[in-house]
């Protein structure tokens, strides 16, 4: 399945909490030994209707969930 045809077919979905926890982002990372990502995570709608987790933005970009492991290198 292409991109446009999950996006038509309603089968992606973006959870997008970064703007939103950004200005808590910078407040966390002032303090001394942390950090503290604003959160942003692409789902996708398997045919048996379960959601199934593909990839988080992080700092770095876009990293794949693979088998329940993280994957960097998504453009």
């Amino acid at each position: 399945m292409t991109l446009e045809e999950a996006l038509e077919q309603k089968k992606l979905f973006v959870l997008d909490y970064h703007d939103l926890l950004l200005p808590f982002v910078k407040k966390v990372r002032e303090l001394p030994g942390t950090t503290l990502y604003g959160s942003r995570a692409l789902f996708f709608l398997d045919p048996d209707e379960a959601i199934g987790h593909r990839a988080n933005s992080t700092a770095h970009g876009w990293e794949a969930a693979v088998e329940g492991c993280i994957y960097a290198g998504l453009a």
